[in-house]
């Protein structure tokens, strides 16, 4: 009986730590997709996770990371699939053209040109982005989550913003 008591306080705390993060994991979605339906499916299925990954393994030791890697992991997968496959994201964009269209246009060119260049990185490199630039986190934090040095985080940092870097002026020259 103990032990049923024990796991159901882990599960209650493992909800108390999800429940704290929410806030930030929300509003994270919402601006990295523009999209309220888009976000709330991602956190619906980061919370899918969240339990498996609470069952089988325990909390994770950086909940905050954890959730924020695996939210932009979704976010990615989603943002490959093509847009008529994506309704609500299709209705965002629209709506975001009508508003300014120039403005808009732009951005979203810009957004789809991060995207695809994102999608060129190793999955290290993307965790890596990910975690510094949309996440906040140190390279001590990252490299504690990834399971690798602080020194090596720091060189996927840079070889991927020089990837990115790269890619996006090929992109620019070829719109010229």
């Amino acid at each position: 009986m103990n032990s049923n008591s024990e796991q159901s306080n882990t599960t209650l705390d493992s909800d108390a730590v999800f429940t704290s993060l929410l806030p930030t994991l929300q509003a994270r979605m919402l601006a990295l997709s523009r999209c309220p339906q888009i976000a709330d499916d991602i956190v619906q299925d980061c919370y899918l996770q969240w339990v498996r990954q609470c069952d089988q393994r325990g909390p994770p030791h950086y909940p905050r990371a954890w959730l924020l890697t695996v939210a932009a992991r979704r976010y990615f997968v989603l943002a490959r699939r093509p847009l008529s496959s994506n309704v609500g994201e299709a209705a965002d964009q629209v709506a975001s053209v009508v508003a300014d269209p120039a403005q808009s246009y732009e951005r979203a060119i810009l957004k789809d040109d991060v995207t695809a260049a994102l999608a060129t990185l190793s999955e290290m490199q993307r965790d890596v982005v990910i975690g510094k630039l949309m996440n906040d986190l140190t390279f001590r934090e990252i490299a504690e989550q990834l399971d690798i040095a602080v020194p090596t985080a720091k060189t996927h940092y840079l070889r991927a913003l020089r990837h990115l870097r790269e890619r996006l002026q090929e992109v620019s020259e070829i719109e010229r």
